[in-house]
């Protein structure tokens, strides 16, 4: 996309504020299973302690619409089997723009470069754009689930493990 960059996020206070605003978006917080905002100060601990984790990489989605300010964040938490997970969210803004395939596509190929084999991803069947987004990317979805509570969209979900090697 070439509207779209993104970078490693570092430990400094606008790219803190970023991501507390895109963790602030309702829709993140319901799909995260959380019932309100992050709180700041503990958050802002969370954040210090995620920036210097070997085994969690976060990185910030910029569009060039808004500013040089995030829209979208995605992980990557490496996994010692091969495997990586990635964790992301959008802000609703500017979801359906093909921002959280840029953001899959891109995890890959990180991934990738550095000798990571298997994206496992975790994702319910009640997130349709997910659903879609891992389905056009190829990844396989599994029997296997885990049974997640979600207080703002109705209590209990299924979320399947998704697989692509790579």
């Amino acid at each position: 996309m070439k509207n779209v960059k993104y970078r490693l996020a570092e430990d400094n206070d606008k790219d803190f504020e970023d991501l507390l605003l895109i963790k602030s978006d309702y829709d993140n917080i319901c799909w995260a299973g959380f019932e309100k905002a992050p709180e700041r100060t503990s958050f802002r601990k969370w954040y210090t302690n995620q920036i210097n984790n070997l085994d969690r990489d976060i990185y910030l989605v910029f569009h060039e619409s808004n500013n040089n300010h995030a829209v979208a964040f995605f992980y990557v938490d490496w996994r010692e089997d091969g495997e990586f997970l990635v964790p992301s969210g959008v802000i609703k803004e500017y979801t359906r723009q093909g921002i959280g395939t840029f953001i899959i596509e891109e995890a890959d190929k990180i991934a990738k470069s550095k000798g990571f084999t298997t994206h496992v991803a975790w994702v319910s069947d009640s997130n349709i754009g997910s659903v879609k987004r891992f389905e056009k990317l190829n990844y396989q979805k599994t029997e296997v689930y885990d049974v997640r509570h979600l207080p703002l969209l109705g209590g209990d979900h299924k979320y399947y493990k998704w697989i692509k090697k790579i």
